[in-house]
């Protein structure tokens, strides 16, 4: 009776129960733990990335204007977008380079070689004193980064298949509660002390971040692929549909969201009236859309993992283009908080469900590399889409990128509800079979 009632109570009953009642601990200890303590400090450490990234990007333009003697140019626009996009070609070459490597030498090492070397850059961008030379850091900086594409593949392959979505739409809040902070930060910290104080901070946190993730984060590594097949089989994931149709989303996303990413604070001011006033705003803006973000993405992460990827990110970027249609059309900061809020919730459906179909559709072995090609043509996107934005400013009005935009977001929800194929009518991580078809 007395070991029935313990083991109703769930205490083992005898040396040999308890033994296994240890081993499975043990053993589950041994299972979760590595991954939910990658979850967190990664969590932590993109927060801190945000922070610095998001307190100095919005205020490109305005640092141009100000500090480096752009404010009567005609060329404000081109440098601004210009600026704002080299990093993300530089990095749109580099991505699938580094993704492959870190398939081969470890995860960990590509978030560390990310995290040291843009600090270096960022701190140096405190003492440009032309455009030029500021565009030539922020291609450096977009050649040797990486670390958020890199902390997410680590976590992709770290966590547990079903709770992918979720894990990574924790992950994604850390980084959009540091977008959070970064704005309203970045426009006290400029109206106090200046736009060069914003780049040494950031350098700071960045090296912050790499020492934590140096010694907090533990590596996983996955059977790399034969040597053989590194070359031609990494590169036949371009030629695989459902990923084809993945890189092309991000492409679509990344363009349609940047085109007016850093031309949003000249929008800002051209709401207020004034200069005055005008970084502030920016960064509440900014903000809000983020904190919309940040508690939306771990419940539309769950519901990821429960009623599909796509359907959540179909959903999302109909909603997302719903509501940038009527940003052209706005009249004063209340209006435009009120969308951007909007639009922050669709934003925290988009990322955890497009990354983990990314982590379902990779092959194992090319789990970096599939993330790699994703990095690319999101860059390539975030290169190309603030050109796109400053061309259309220039010819048209800055109103005319939101419709824009809106409307390429339309497209992909389409080319996703309709020719994306079904998880369920392949084996995942499927590779092409060679003399086979493209995909199985």
């Amino acid at each position: 009776m007395e070991n029935a009632g313990e083991k109703a109570r769930g205490v083992p009953a005898s040396s040999s129960d308890f033994a296994a009642f240890r081993t499975h601990a043990e053993e589950s200890q041994a299972e979760f733990q590595p991954w939910r303590k990658n979850l967190v400090v990664l969590t932590i450490s993109l927060f801190f990335v945000a922070v610095g990234f998001s307190q100095l990007i919005p205020f490109l333009p305005l640092f141009l204007a100000s500090d480096l003697g752009l404010r009567n140019s005609p060329h404000l626009h081109f440098w601004s977008g210009a600026i704002y996009s080299v990093s993300f070609f530089s990095s749109f070459v580099m991505a699938p380079i580094w993704g492959a490597l870190a398939d081969r030498m470890g995860r960990k090492l590509m978030v560390l070689r990310s995290g040291f070397g843009m600090a270096v850059t960022n701190t140096l961008m405190a003492f440009v004193h032309t455009p030029g030379e500021l565009f030539v850091l922020r291609f450096l900086n977009g050649f040797i980064s990486g670390i958020v594409p890199a902390s997410v593949a680590l976590m992709a392959v770290s966590a547990p298949r079903e709770r992918v979505g979720w894990a990574l739409g924790v992950l994604q809040s850390g980084s959009v509660a540091g977008t959070i902070v970064g704005p309203a930060l970045g426009g006290l910290l400029a109206e106090h002390f200046g736009y060069r104080t914003l780049f040494l901070l950031t350098g700071v946190s960045l090296f912050a971040v790499s020492f934590l993730v140096l010694f907090g984060v533990s590596d996983v590594r996955t059977p790399p692929p034969p040597a053989r097949e590194r070359g031609s089989r990494g590169a036949s994931l371009l030629l695989r549909p459902d990923l084809a149709v993945l890189f092309l989303t991000n492409f679509l996303v990344q363009f349609a969201f940047v085109a007016i990413y850093p031309l949003l604070s000249l929008f800002v001011a051209e709401l207020v009236g004034s200069d005055s006033g005008a970084s502030f705003w920016a960064g509440v803006v900014m903000g809000l859309t983020a904190l919309a973000n940040m508690v939306a993405a771990p419940f539309l992460g769950r519901a990821t993992d429960r009623l599909g990827a796509q359907r959540v990110l179909v959903g999302s970027l109909v909603l997302a283009a719903m509501v940038l249609f009527p940003h052209a059309f706005v009249r004063g900061i209340a209006s435009l908080l009120v969308l951007r809020l909007l639009l922050g919730m669709a934003l925290g459906g988009i990322s955890p469900s497009l990354n983990a179909v990314l982590r379902l559709c990779a092959p194992e072995g090319f789990e970096s590399r599939t993330f790699g090609y994703a990095t690319s043509a999101a860059n390539l996107g975030n290169f190309l889409g603030p050109l796109f934005g400053g061309a259309v400013a220039d010819v048209s009005s800055l109103r005319m990128v939101f419709p824009l935009s809106a409307a390429l977001l339309l497209v992909n929800a389409f080319v996703l509800g309709k020719l994306f194929p079904r998880m369920g009518e392949r084996r995942e991580g499927q590779l092409p079979q060679k003399g086979g078809e493209p995909w199985a």
